[in-house]
This record gives C-alpha cells, sequence and structure tokens, in this order.
C-alpha cells in the first residue's frame, strides 16, 4: 500500500482497462493524461501545490501500474477519489483534490457520473475539515462544481444528485466569506446548468 494507506485495488480495474502487458511508472508517465503532465511541469517550474500533486500522482500511477491499467483520466479520478475517502492529513488531501479536480473535466462524463457518490463521499471528508482549513473546503466545492458539469455533460436527463448538491448550499451561510464566496459561485453554476437543461428537480432543490 502506498503512503497515502490506500492501495487502490478495489477502484482502478472498473475504471481503466487492462492494457494487457505489464507497466511501469516509466512507460506510464509517457502515455499520462494532458492534465497530469501539465501538473508535473508546472510542479518543474516551482508550483508548490503541484509539487506536492505529484507525490500524489506518483503513488496513484504505482497503483495503476500494478494493476496492469492504462494510466487513464479515469483510472486518476478513481485513485484520487479512493485515496481521499481514507481521510488523510490537510496538506496531503488537498493535493489530491487538485488532482481530482483536474481529473473530473478529462474523465468522460458517464464514467464521473457512474461515480457520483463514490466522488461525493471523497470531498466529503474535505468537507468535514476544521474551520481553519477553509481553503481546503473551497477546493471541495471546486470539485463538485466540475462534477456538476460533468453529470450535465453526460447526456439527456442526466442530473447531480442529491449527494452531489447538498454539500453546495450548505455553505451558502458560512461565515467564512472565502469559503462562502466559492459556495455562491458553485451554487450559481448549478442553477445556469440546470435552468439550460430544464432540471426541474435541481431548480426545486436550489430554491
Amino acid at each position: 500500500s502506498s503512503r497515502f494507506g490506500w492501495d487502490g485495488s478495489a477502484s482502478l480495474p472498473s475504471l481503466a482497462p487492462p492494457c494487457g502487458r505489464p507497466r511501469t511508472p516509466e512507460g506510464a508517465m509517457e502515455a499520462d493524461p494532458a492534465f497530469v503532465k501539465e501538473i508535473d511541469a508546472k510542479a518543474v517550474k516551482g508550483d508548490e501545490a503541484c509539487k506536492a500533486a505529484t507525490v500524489c500522482l506518483q503513488a496513484i500511477r504505482s497503483v495503476i501500474c500494478s494493476n496492469l491499467a492504462a494510466p487513464s483520466p479515469a483510472a486518476y479520478f478513481a485513485g484520487a477519489a479512493a485515496a481521499l475517502q481514507r481521510g488523510p492529513p490537510p496538506a496531503t488531501a488537498a493535493a489530491l483534490l487538485l488532482v481530482l479536480r483536474k481529473a473530473i473535466p478529462a474523465t468522460p462524463a458517464s464514467a464521473v457520473c457512474a461515480r457520483l457518490n463514490d466522488l461525493a463521499a471523497a470531498v466529503g471528508v474535505a468537507l468535514k475539515a476544521p474551520p481553519e482549513d477553509g481553503a481546503l473546503i473551497r477546493q471541495a466545492l471546486g470539485c463538485l462544481m466540475a462534477a456538476t458539469d460533468a453529470a450535465y455533460g453526460a447526456g439527456a436527463g442526466a442530473r447531480p444528485n442529491r449527494k452531489v448538491l447538498k454539500p453546495i448550499f450548505a455553505f451558502l451561510g458560512d461565515a467564512r466569506a472565502p469559503v462562502r464566496h466559492q459556495a455562491e459561485l458553485t451554487a450559481t453554476v448549478v442553477v445556469k446548468r440546470a435552468a439550460a437543461a430544464g432540471d426541474q428537480q435541481t431548480l426545486d432543490f436550489a430554491s
């Protein structure tokens, strides 16, 4: 298992098709999705958040290789979500949320929608962060906003479920201005997407 206390074996095979041959971490890096390469590149240039994220990416990449799976966006999405559900320390959680937020729009919307409950559970751990970790909550809300976009992009009739919606609206009255503003931004996106999709159920929930 990795330094995060997670081996990912239960999550990756169903989202990442077997590659049919053993992979090495070096080979996986060459085939990594664009968002992973972007994080790695920013880390090399000194971005501190991306530096932390590359540690998480390496752990997820190792699991992908050990499962003989393709290093797809869906595999990184599943890996980050599984690791977050273990309740890692705040610094690690922040890095994993960055990976998750970048992975969601790169993953097929149908795959994200199939794992909305897992995603809500993963983000829910971060949303329970202590008051001083407002930045962590803002990142978690950003992941929920990305999940909402994915849900509405999955086809006619697709919509975010209440496990995704409830946390967004719960933070609208938060005493911390940055958290409240992120919740307001996320809720605005939800309402606009719901209106465009004719999703009356979500509009009623938001009212």
